[in-house]
Parts: C-alpha cells; sequence; structure tokens
C-alpha cells in the first residue's frame, strides 16, 4: 500500500515547475551526509541535505559512482535501493505528502537513478537480464524480436555464407546477389541494394575485420525493410563470423546479431543472446541505426572492390543508405531506455565554458599529446583552440531528446569513437589534438570539475538533479 502511496504521490508531484536549483537559500546551506549509513529522512531539512549529497555523490569527478563499475553495492546500485527503501517507508511518505516541493525536488534524482536501476539491471550474480541495454529483459525482447527479424531463405543459402568466408571467394557472393536480384526481376518484385565498404568500425571478434558487406532489402508483402551486415575476412583473410540486422516496423525496430557458423558442413546464421561489444546504447546513443561511416579502399580489397563495381556507384548507393538509416530517427522507442530529458553532454552552458574551464580540461589533454613533441607544444594557440572547443560543445542542439536521444553515460565508448575519431560533430574541422581536448571537456562539463583551488564546479548532471528547487531555495 505504501509503494502505491509514493508513486502515485510523487506522480501528482511532477507538475511542479523546474527551475534552477542550487546550494544555498537564505538561512540554510545544504550538507554533504552519509545518506547511505543513515536512517532515511524524516524532515524536510534533512531530504535537503540528503539531495544535495546523492548529486555531489553521483557526480562527484574524483569518484564518479557509476554502476557499471561491476559493484553491485556501491554508487548508483546502492543510491537507488537506498532510496528506493525509504520511499516506501510511512514516515518518509507523510513528509513528502505534506511538503509537495520536496518530493518534486528529489524527483530527478529518483529519476535518474530508476534509469540507471532500468539499464543495469543484475540478476544471479553477475548474470545480467538487461544485457543488451533495452527497457525490457533480454528474454523479452528477444522473443518478440525473432518473430519481426525475419532472415531471407538466399541469405542463408550455403553458397552465399561459405563465399562470405575467404578474400577469394568475396566475389562469388556479389555474383549470387545479382542472381538474387535477375530472379526477383522476373517475379516484379523490387531489388536488393548491396554495398561492400570499409568500416571505420572494427569487429569484436579476434579478426578486428573492417570489412563489410551490406544487403539492403526493401519493404514488400514478404516482410519488412530490412538492412543485414555481414563482416568480412580481414586484410591477411582471417574469417569474421559476425553479422547484423535491423527490420523496420511503425511500432518502431528490432536489432539482432548473429554469428556466421559451420556444423557439421553445413553454413547457418545462429542468434546469440549476448553481445561482445556491450549494452547496445553504449554506441547507438542516438536511439536509432547509425550511418555507414566508411574509411579510404585498401589495396587488400582491390580485387573486391573491382568485382562489386564503381566507386563512383559506391559513393551514390552509400550516399542513398545512410540518407534512408539517419531518417529513421529514435527507432528503438518501444525499448530504449536511455533517457528523454534531463542531464546531457554537450549543452554548452552547465559547466560554465570559461578559460578556467578550458585550462582544466584542454590544455591537460593537449599537454599530454604533444609531450613528444616540444616544440609542437611551444607553438601551440591555446587561446584560438579554447574558442574552436567552445563552439563545438553544442551536442544537445541535436541530440536534444526528441529528435534524437540525449547522450547519457555511458558514453566513453561512444567519444573515442565519434569525437576523438573525427565523425562527431558535424561542421567543426578540428585537429586531431583538438578532438582528443574535445573529449576531455565534454566529460568534464558532464560530471563537473575541480577548479584550481581543488573547489568543485558543478556539471550538467549535477545541476539537473539540483534543478527543482527544494522549498525556497536559489541558484548560487
Amino acid at each position: 500500500m505504501f509503494r502505491k502511496c509514493h508513486v502515485s504521490s510523487i506522480a501528482l508531484l511532477l507538475a511542479v515547475q523546474a527551475a534552477h536549483g542550487g546550494l544555498k537559500r537564505r538561512g540554510f546551506e545544504p550538507k554533504y551526509v552519509d545518506w547511505y549509513r543513515g536512517a532515511c529522512p524524516t524532515s524536510v531539512e534533512a531530504w535537503r541535505h540528503v539531495r544535495f549529497s546523492l548529486a555531489k555523490d553521483l557526480s562527484n569527478p574524483q569518484n564518479r559512482k557509476i554502476p557499471y563499475n561491476g559493484s553491485k553495492e556501491k554508487g548508483a546500485f546502492l543510491a537507488y535501493a537506498w532510496l528506493d527503501r525509504c520511499l516506501t517507508e510511512p514516515d518518509v511518505l507523510d513528509v513528502l505528502e505534506k511538503n509537495p516541493s520536496v518530493a518534486a525536488c528529489i524527483r530527478p534524482t529518483e529519476q535518474y537513478l530508476r534509469w540507471y536501476r532500468t539499464l543495469y539491471k543484475k540478476h544471479r550474480g553477475n548474470r545480467g537480464v538487461a544485457s543488451l541495454g533495452f527497457a525490457v529483459e533480454d528474454s523479452l525482447y528477444i522473443k518478440e524480436s525473432a518473430a519481426r527479424t525475419p532472415v531471407p531463405a538466399e541469405l542463408q543459402d550455403q553458397r552465399f555464407l561459405e563465399s562470405l568466408g575467404r578474400l577469394d571467394t568475396v566475389p562469388a557472393a556479389f555474383k549470387w546477389l545479382r542472381a538474387v536480384n535477375q530472379n526477383r526481376e522476373f517475379r516484379n518484385l523490387l531489388p536488393w541494394e548491396f554495398l561492400f565498404f570499409e568500416s571505420a568500425m572494427r569487429t569484436e571478434d579476434v579478426s578486428h575485420s573492417h570489412a563489410r558487406l551490406l544487403v539492403s532489402v526493401p519493404e514488400t508483402t514478404e516482410g519488412p525493410a530490412r538492412y543485414f551486415l555481414f563482416a568480412l575476412p580481414n586484410k591477411k583473410g582471417r574469417a569474421s563470423d559476425e553479422a547484423s540486422s535491423i527490420s523496420l516496423h511503425k511500432d518502431g525496430a528490432f536489432f539482432y546479431q548473429y554469428w556466421r557458423r559451420k556444423r557439421q558442413r553445413q553454413f547457418s546464421l545462429e542468434r546469440y543472446r549476448t553481445l561482445k561489444s556491450g549494452h547496445c546504447v553504449e554506441c547507438h546513443k542516438s536511439g536509432g541505426p547509425l550511418g555507414l561511416r566508411p574509411i579510404e579502399p585498401t589495396d587488400a580489397y582491390q580485387k573486391i572492390y573491382a568485382a562489386w563495381g564503381s566507386q563512383k556507384d559506391a559513393g551514390a548507393l552509400l550516399e542513398k543508405i545512410n540518407k534512408e538509416i539517419l531518417s529513421v530517427g529514435m527507432v528503438y522507442s518501444k525499448f530504449d531506455a536511455t533517457p528523454r530529458q534531463g542531464a546531457g553532454l554537450g549543452d554548452g552552458s552547465a559547466a560554465r565554458l570559461d578559460e578556467e574551464f578550458f585550462e582544466n580540461c584542454a590544455r591537460p589533454a593537449i599537454t599530454k599529446a604533444w609531450r613528444r613533441s616540444p616544440r609542437e607544444l611551444r607553438k601551440f594557440d591555446f587561446e584560438a583552440t579554447f574558442g574552436r572547443l567552445e563552439g563545438a560543445m553544442n551536442c544537445m542542439s541535436c541530440h536534444d531528446g526528441k529528435t534524437r536521444s540525449l547522450l547519457s553515460p555511458p558514453f566513453d565508448r561512444a567519444l573515442d569513437f565519434f569525437v576523438t575519431g573525427g565523425h562527431m560533430p558535424p561542421g567543426y574541422d578540428l585537429e586531431w589534438v583538438e578532438r582528443v581536448a574535445l573529449n576531455e571537456c565534454l566529460k568534464g562539463e558532464y560530471w563537473g570539475y575541480l577548479n584550481g583551488h581543488k573547489d568543485y564546479v558543478p556539471g550538467s548532471l549535477f545541476r539537473h538533479l539540483m534543478s527543482v528547487p527544494c522549498v525556497s531555495e536559489v541558484a548560487p
């Protein structure tokens, strides 16, 4: 009963208007308390201290208590369990019901912790039930997606699957797909489009291959629109068994990965339930499929490129397919666990982007990058770089939670690939050392940083958790 009261009472208070909260108000200054060692707060003043302490712990740049550190007893998991327990106790609920503003001010923290707990559910020790990173358990996602991601029989043919395993037989896969299209033309069906390219992303298996074959299957009475991506052997000829698919439906997209297996001299595509690469949302930060990001062709695949066709045709098809993929938007909305509101990476204002900020995040990163080139470091124009970095820290202009998901943790892997790798942000021609610095500054803006006096300067996460005032708190 108390649990129901908690949910309803908090939900009714969502309409309370948010404002910039802060650390102080007239006559009151919150202090840090060991919330996890004490009893649940049963007064307005105690809740203010707890809210401040939780925000500080969850965003402290020197002690990031984040759940994917492998410990179930620390960090956000502990905070979630503690807060969830407190919000069911009668004395606590009584305080919240009598003080709606207090209930409203802890709501951002509760939502943040609930999202983390949803994304990183644990069960039976270290065995995860949400290893894919969706809002539902893996078994439910697998059950529904298995029925809605059909693999065409032509892509399960022995001749096709076998040809993907060696560099000298990959052209036979193209020949097979062209034969499939001839058959489809005879039946008055739309042809399949397929593209060979080298991806900026390498596979997660031992081959670390960059070579890919994408097959685009248009929507027909036979099934939904689907994209199938097959990893091909690396430059040294070592085969990769990875494959994946995305099927598009009106209520969302369904993603699946496969192994290309050979058992008893027969090849097959076997679904697998865990990802070597981790949660889907670690890379798919926009809530949808990623565009194709090819690299310059290498000599090792010269014969394969020639067997596919002209590079001019490849560029036109790549642009067409990318436009289709990127127009999809947040297709994982049915299962996506990424937040649509709250703190996001690169809001351009949360950490006060002044000279002190860039001196803290950019200068050390640039100095480290040029540590073996003192001459380059001496002539480096830090002031000009700080200006370019400030303009580039505007991720939320696109990743606003509406057209694209907010960029929320875990984002280290995505930053390393997209920002340091030079794929983001669009429209900014940054040097490699500036991209390294931008990576660090985006993290500093989100988590906050310690200035030259070792004082904590709040980042966007802290300010979001403190955004709704408790009673009459005001921004510092």
